[in-house]
């Protein structure tokens, strides 16, 4: 028989974040696990605020190859999977707490590079045309996952600001 905690363990977690972390690590062979943990983190996060309003545009899925492009010091062609895996993985990456993405990064990141996140991140919501409020909101839970500070927030979001719906 079951108790009664046990009805609130989520299982499924596991199995989204290492399903990221498995398909690197079978396409990477020869990166080291330190890159894969990135990999799988920032590629994450990128999903869930492309997939924020339950659709990606043309703009987001290149948008999100830039971003890896950029962060992970990676070709093109890598890049290219990391966003078909991301996108693949969308939907059930939309139920996943964000701070499971967000642990290894703060562990590995200055908050300088941190605050580039929510800046990629801020890019990313806006290279549609339009950040939305569900994605700023996404990015500030994001950024109080990254343990940053509002005016981190704040800061990345001013970058984007004539992109924000909410002043339209």
């Amino acid at each position: 028989m079951r108790k009664f905690l046990d009805f609130f363990k989520v299982k499924e977690e596991k199995v989204f974040i290492n399903s990221l972390h498995d398909k690197f690590a079978k396409h990477f062979e020869n990166e080291t696990e330190e890159n894969l943990v990135l990999f799988s983190c920032l590629a994450g996060l990128l999903a869930r605020v492309a997939y924020v309003d339950f659709k990606v545009t043309d703009e987001e899925r290149n948008h999100i190859v830039e971003a890896t492009t950029h962060w992970m010091k990676i070709d093109n062609e890598k890049a290219q999977f990391l966003a078909q895996v991301a996108e693949k993985e969308m939907k059930k990456l939309s139920g996943l707490d964000t701070r499971k993405y967000c642990t290894p990064l703060i562990e590995y990141f200055s908050i300088d590079r941190r605050f580039e996140i929510l800046e990629t991140l801020f890019e990313l919501a806006a290279s549609d045309g339009e950040v939305t409020m569900d994605e700023s909101n996404e990015i500030s839970y994001i950024a109080k996952g990254l343990n940053l500070e509002n005016k981190y927030f704040i800061a990345a979001r001013a970058q984007v600001k004539e992109y924000l719906a909410t002043l339209k």
